[in-house]
């Protein structure tokens, strides 16, 4: 490390999307982090908050405007739809849920590919 290189520490894994990471930060380590991913919207394009725009055939990205805002609203990256946030937080805890809720016959990659087809 060379003197005023910066040092970077990883404090959870990073696969969690950006509302969900920065909450663990500050319940476990009290900051609220504001590194190039979590103020990004697509979070370096790995889209990991990201809904997908149901406004007729858009099939675009939706994700938070303000991401580094816990209430921010989100929109289209394609067609500009807006939605609110209450309702965006709703669909991605439903969806987390609904994950979680695999039948113990199911393989892993049967399990996701129904959660896919559902959605």
């Amino acid at each position: 490390v060379k003197e005023g290189e910066e040092i970077t520490f990883q404090y959870i894994v990073e696969i969690q999307p950006t509302r969900i990471r920065r909450g663990m930060l500050n319940r476990k380590w009290f900051f609220l982090c504001s590194c190039t991913r979590c103020c990004d919207r697509t979070e370096c394009e790995t889209f990991l908050g990201a809904l997908l725009c149901q406004a007729g055939d858009c099939a675009g990205s939706v994700v938070p405007d303000q991401p580094t805002v816990s209430s921010t609203s989100f929109s289209c990256l394609e067609c500009g739809v807006t939605v609110g946030n209450q309702d965006a937080v709703r669909i991605m805890n439903e969806a987390e849920i609904d994950t979680r809720k695999k039948n113990p016959s199911d393989h892993v990659v049967d399990h996701i590919e129904k959660f896919l087809t559902k959605i």
